[in-house]
């Protein structure tokens, strides 16, 4: 099969991967899937590791929260849980909580984000906690009219080995500092399939005039070298979905058209479960995003 029909899943250690959110990053089992966390409609699963849409919160996936709703159908996660879970962000306060029937829910304070893990296993329980530390992968936030730059910038003639994918969103457009909600490295696969997809993108459109102000989701795409500098930089936006070539920052507005084999690459791992594209209506992106809820 060739490189633009089978991206790569994130890297890491080998069972286990790294979560990110905001200033936070907390290593997981490897075979954990994605969902949501309090005040998000459910909470629950959404998605397994391999990409499946779990239909019941109910069904007993493990699985890593973000307070990102995965549907409009809220109904009461089972009580005690049907699979350990980890949130991140929630709204939960600093604490243990009996769930009952062995299991407990701890939560904990990082770096200004809440960590809840839920499990009947105690010594799993306290690894995942002890991983928990700042990230860093991607910024944990960035102004929405400043530089993405980092690291000294971007370097065209370093050659790149993977793949960095940087999410970030805000509440409303009345925020200026949008922060990360999630973050994977990705390997020569997805790397190869997208450099392939971004050489070719169609020219530049004419601008969406209202692009920063409704915007509140962003993808940043970075070619990375083996000693972290960055030789190139995409931001795939959202609304009037396109790809700015020519990234500084999350403000470009002059994007070409996003056509499903710029997607495929990255859009693996947890981000069926983080961003919604919900303006997205063109057929073959269905399976990539979260999707408009109602």
């Amino acid at each position: 099969m060739g490189v633009t029909d089978e991206p790569d899943v994130p890297t890491g250690e080998p069972g286990r991967r790294t979560e990110y959110w905001a200033d936070l990053a907390v290593d997981v089992p490897a075979d954990w899937g994605w969902g949501s966390t309090p005040p998000a409609c459910g909470p629950g699963p959404s998605r397994t590791a391999d990409g499946r849409r779990v239909v019941r919160f109910d069904e007993a996936v493990p699985y890593v929260g973000r307070p990102l709703a995965q549907t409009d159908m809220c109904v009461d996660p089972p009580s005690p849980p049907s699979a350990p879970y980890v949130w991140l962000g929630a709204d939960v306060d600093p604490g243990t909580i009996d769930l009952g029937d062995g299991w407990s829910q701890e939560t904990v304070e990082v770096n200004g984000s809440m960590l809840t893990v839920a499990t009947d296993d105690a010594e799993l329980r306290e690894h995942i906690l002890s991983t928990a530390r700042g990230g860093e992968v991607c910024l944990s936030e960035v102004e929405l009219r400043g530089t993405l730059d980092h690291a000294g910038g971007v370097n065209p003639s370093r050659e790149p080995t993977t793949l960095r994918v940087c999410v970030y969103r805000r509440e409303d457009a009345s925020d200026t500092t949008p922060e990360l909600a999630y973050a994977a490295e990705l390997g020569p696969v997805a790397l190869a399939a997208c450099r392939r997809a971004m050489s070719e993108v169609a020219p530049p459109r004419d601008q969406c005039p209202t692009l920063d102000i409704l915007e509140v989701e962003w993808v940043v795409l970075e070619q990375v070298a083996d000693d972290g500098t960055v030789s190139d930089r995409d931001v795939v936006h959202m609304v009037c979905p396109g790809i700015d070539r020519d990234a500084g920052g999350l403000s470009g507005f002059e994007t070409s058209p996003l056509t499903p084999a710029m997607t495929f690459p990255w859009a693996v791992g947890g981000i069926p479960a983080v961003v919604y594209g919900s303006s997205i209506s063109v057929a073959g992106f269905a399976d990539y995003f979260i999707g408009g809820l109602g």
